[in-house]
């Protein structure tokens, strides 16, 4: 996959307490397992004593001459496991995947497949005692970012529509990056949510002939208006609909210059051009949650990372393995072998997978 384009992985306090928010819960206790991971975090230059030296969690007799850091903890060893980082302005930030690490360990902490309110707080204080002990575990090479929708709770409101088009400054009739159809299933009328399925074997990727779709390493399809072309190979490619064409020129954002732009941003947007739902790149980058998430009403969409097994629809934290086997669930045009990214759950506790 390739990964052409700025990534910012990081999560600040104030971040964490915003995403904090969306869960419904208070995540201090993400700062306070940071803060702890902070002491093991980057080797200092000619450092020998590999983090082991003063309060880092060895003695101070071991602490050898060719320690730079004179035995004062400031080895800081074990950062780039850890997803650990030194924010702009000097303070402890930690990454997107750091941060779904620790909600999958909160779960595994927790003895359960999912957490709200104060269940959440006791097992990141648990999972903040670990890591201080250094018993964190190594992180994934990679995130891959997932939804699951819940069409039982939909009730075709499209409020994730409107957030989708007013956050990405797309017109009221076209340019519908999430959309929600109306279908008739074995009970009766039925809302299918219906986002970019950011499939693993997309279509639309191999037939850009000048590279512009691609997967960036977190597994969300994007596409590069720098490099498009126009030529809309890629919209004739996607079993979805999940493309258009700016024909018209685009709203640009007020606030927004072609300098900002960038395919995880996506605006300013670009006449003669394809654009497409992202999973809010912008947003995750933020660690926020899409916005399509956020807005939803009846707590239908759930959107996490495969690797760490968590997802969240804002309001409970679940494991997705679990959520999936619980539910049942189908794959949009499950036949057309693109393996897309988003799960449709079945209605009620039937358990396994169906394709559709």
């Amino acid at each position: 996959m390739n990964d052409r384009t700025p990534h910012v992985d990081r999560v600040n306090a104030v971040e964490q307490v915003e995403l904090g928010r969306f869960l419904g819960v208070d995540l201090n206790g993400l700062e306070t397992a940071a803060a702890a991971l902070d002491r093991t975090n980057t080797t200092t230059a000619g450092c020998g004593c590999g983090g082991s030296c003063g309060t880092s969690g060895g003695s101070s007799a071991e602490t050898s001459a060719a320690c730079a850091c004179g035995g004062d903890g400031n080895c800081r060893s074990g950062d780039a496991e850890r997803g650990l980082f030194e924010g702009l302005h000097g303070e402890t930030v930690l990454s997107r995947r750091a941060f779904f690490w620790n909600l999958s360990r909160m779960l595994a902490a927790a003895g359960a497949v999912a957490l709200t309110g104060g269940a959440v707080m006791r097992a990141m204080a648990q999972a903040g005692t670990d890591a201080a002990s250094g018993a964190a575990a190594r992180l994934p090479r990679a995130d891959v970012w997932v939804m699951a929708i819940d069409m039982a709770a939909c009730t075709g409101c499209k409020q994730c529509m409107r957030a989708c088009k007013d956050g990405h400054y797309l017109p009221p009739d076209e340019h519908n990056w999430m959309e929600v159809w109306d279908e008739v299933g074995p009970s009766g009328p039925v809302h299918r949510p219906r986002p970019c399925m950011h499939c693993e074997n997309a279509p639309c990727v191999p037939v850009c002939p000048v590279d512009a779709t691609y997967h960036n390493r977190d597994g969300i399809v994007l596409v590069d208006n720098d490099r498009c072309i126009g030529c809309r190979a890629c919209m004739a490619a996607c079993p979805y609909g999940a493309r258009y064409f700016w024909w018209d020129e685009p709203v640009h954002p007020p606030h927004l210059t072609r300098a900002d732009y960038s395919p995880e941003l996506t605006m300013p947007h670009r006449r003669g051009t394809v654009s497409k739902c992202v999973f809010c790149a912008d947003y995750l980058n933020q660690s926020r949650l899409p916005r399509c998430v956020q807005q939803c009403p009846h707590d239908v969409l759930w959107f996490g990372e495969r690797t760490t097994d968590v997802v969240t629809n804002g309001v409970e934290v679940r494991r997705l393995s679990a959520l999936l086997t619980e539910r049942g669930y189908t794959l949009y045009k499950e036949d057309k072998g693109t393996e897309p990214r988003v799960y449709y759950l079945a209605s009620g506790k039937v358990g396994g997978h169906a394709a559709g």
